[in-house]
């Protein structure tokens, strides 16, 4: 499922260009990024939830190594390792569910390479579209305080990479 929020660019090239490898995709003026990631959610057919950004990646394998994880039925959600593209390009660490209070206060958590049950999206209604840089944060603090930390798989992979530049909406601080 691919959203694009009406780029004036070669976007749409792009995305048509892939068209049968898409199951389903729009081009159109949205109210954010919590907004469009909800139309996506409106038409997903899975059993496991997960957004990028167009600037970021998903590594060889990583989608492999998710839907093995949540082969166990008591795996809710799965969390890796995302790795930032930047001028430092560290490693974010994984969440640590070993320290539940950690997992709470300091929320250890990597958007990019952690993986839901499409089940609890739903019953949540989605991301919450009056958000524009947390929703990420809401989800997992609402993942939490439904599941805690035990039905977390967490894996040492790295699974997204996340793009940091200076025109993204992240960096510019804007909406």
């Amino acid at each position: 499922i691919v959203v694009d929020g009406g780029s004036t660019d070669n976007s749409v090239d792009l995305i048509k260009k892939y068209d049968d490898r898409i199951a389903w995709w729009v081009s159109e003026k949205d109210d954010g990024q919590s907004h469009a990631i909800n139309k996506g959610i409106a038409h997903a057919k899975g059993n496991i939830f997960n957004w990028i950004n167009s600037d970021d990646i998903l590594y060889p394998g990583a989608l492999r190594k998710v839907a093995e994880c949540f082969m166990d039925d008591s795996t809710t959600c799965v969390s890796g390792v995302t790795r930032r593209f930047d001028a430092i390009n560290d490693d974010l660490e994984p969440v640590f569910v070993g320290d539940e209070l950690k997992a709470y206060t300091q929320m250890p958590y990597n958007q990019h390479s952690t993986f839901y049950r499409m089940e609890f999206i739903r019953e949540v209604g989605g991301v919450n579209q009056s958000l524009h840089y947390c929703m990420d944060k809401a989800l997992w603090l609402s993942y939490l305080f439904k599941y805690g930390v035990n039905s977390i798989t967490t894996v040492s992979d790295k699974l997204a990479g996340f793009r940091i530049q200076g025109e993204s909406k992240t960096s510019r601080r804007t909406v």
